[in-house]
């Protein structure tokens, strides 16, 4: 019986995405508007790439994407029809969870709070590069048809977008994450990007504003942080499973030995790329790099474990491997501390030793910048989540091919 009622469920789910399917096809010839959360709605590059109809194969990243939004209209549709008076006597017995996925979108970090840091996008002065696709400036990575002095359209559904993948980046990498260590890697975006993946200068690119040396050492094989990378995402399959295609993809570089950015700012799989390099060299600097911050914990004599003042530190040093590297941290630590001079403090009293540790490095380059980290997230949000930002002008957008985007791919 319970059989009969999945084979008449999937009939009428059938039938309702048919006619939905159809409904989309003979609107689209009629224009849709949608509100630019930030940017100029004369500059539409990324939204007409991002609602295009046909996706290629430099945008697997956004395929999920629709995937996932197409098994939450189903669960969305499912749900309904079961809760309504005329299908509930039918179905009682089927249950929404059985259409879930196998791994499902978990939020670690609130939308509300990408959309928050958005508001800052348009005060970000780093150059801002249109990329039609992941490949569009392989020979030319330079071409100034790229570039724009105005701030390109984000729209609500691409910010709905950039939330779900930065949570499945978070979700990837969600063993060797804490809250403590997910919230700093969102303050480290705050800063330098804001969620605008569109920003590319020679210090960094796209929404994780990776630097090229740590492209390369994630990414190019050869390299230990690419090695450790594909381990990594084959022992967590299931959680990573949004970015083993486009990780599995041939890692471009030019003949001049540069990177071609629209590898790391296209909205299809350039977006997922930033965020897989960026998340994961802060992973590897923190934890597995031959001089990875919890190495420089020990040489303090300040031995591994879950404490908050371990991590406290840990992240610290982490964040400056992420910004300045692991050899400019190093210098430093050994310029300021001698082998084991942590060790007898930290053990009788932690909070000291870690007071030591902060008052040594307060005026190295590394933590200057971690102090500027922790500066502009206090100015976006409150210590309640509130947005401190005010609300960018809303200004629209024109795209007609905005229509019933799930069913058609």
């Amino acid at each position: 019986m319970l059989t009969l009622r999945l084979q008449l469920l999937g009939l009428f789910v059938g039938q309702f995405l048919f006619i939905n399917m159809s409904f989309a096809h003979q609107n689209l010839s009629v224009e849709n508007k949608e509100q630019c959360l930030v940017g100029s709605p004369l500059v539409t590059r990324y939204v007409d790439e991002f609602n295009k109809s046909q996706l290629t194969e430099n945008d697997s990243f956004l395929e999920k994407y629709r995937n996932y939004q197409a098994s939450e209209q189903v669960k969305s549709t499912v749900k309904n029809a079961l809760s309504s008076n005329l299908l509930n006597p039918l179905f009682h017995k089927v249950r929404v969870r059985h259409l879930k996925p196998s791994t499902p979108f978990k939020e670690s970090v609130k939308k509300e709070d990408i959309l928050c840091s958005l508001r800052r996008v348009p005060v970000i002065p780093t150059a801002k590069k249109l990329c039609a696709s992941s490949d569009s400036d392989i020979l030319e990575p330079k071409n100034a048809e790229f570039y724009t002095e105005e701030v390109p359209c984000i729209t609500q559904t691409m910010a709905d977008y950039i939330y779900w993948g930065f949570n499945e980046a978070l979700k990837c990498f969600g063993e060797d994450l804490d809250s403590v260590g997910k919230k700093y890697i969102f303050k480290k975006i705050n800063l330098e990007s804001s969620f605008g993946f569109f920003f590319q200068s020679g210090n960094g690119t796209g929404t994780t504003q990776v630097i090229p040396k740590d492209i390369q050492e994630v990414l190019k094989q050869g390299y230990l942080g690419h090695r450790f990378l594909k381990n990594y995402l084959d022992t967590n399959k299931k959680r990573c499973e949004s970015f083993t295609t486009l990780f599995n993809k041939d890692f471009l570089i030019n003949s001049n030995q540069q990177i071609p950015h629209c590898q790391f700012i296209s909205i299809g799989d350039g977006m997922g790329r930033s965020l897989l390099a960026g998340v994961g060299i802060y992973i590897y600097y923190r934890s597995y790099h031959p001089a990875s911050a919890e190495k420089i914990l020990a040489y303090l004599g300040v031995p591994k474990s879950n404490s908050v003042i371990y991590n406290k530190m840990r992240v610290i040093l982490a964040l400056g491997m992420y910004n300045k590297g692991p050899g400019t941290v190093w210098d430093a630590i050994k310029v300021s501390f001698t082998k084991n001079e942590l060790y007898q403090r930290y053990k009788s009293k932690p909070n000291s030793a870690y007071a030591t540790f902060k008052r040594k490095i307060e005026q190295t380059s590394f933590y200057l910048y971690v102090t500027e980290l922790e500066s502009i997230y206090d100015k976006t949000l409150d210590k309640k989540g509130k947005c401190l930002l005010p609300l960018p002008q809303n200004k629209v957008a024109k795209h007609p091919q905005n229509k019933r985007r799930l069913l058609t791919f």
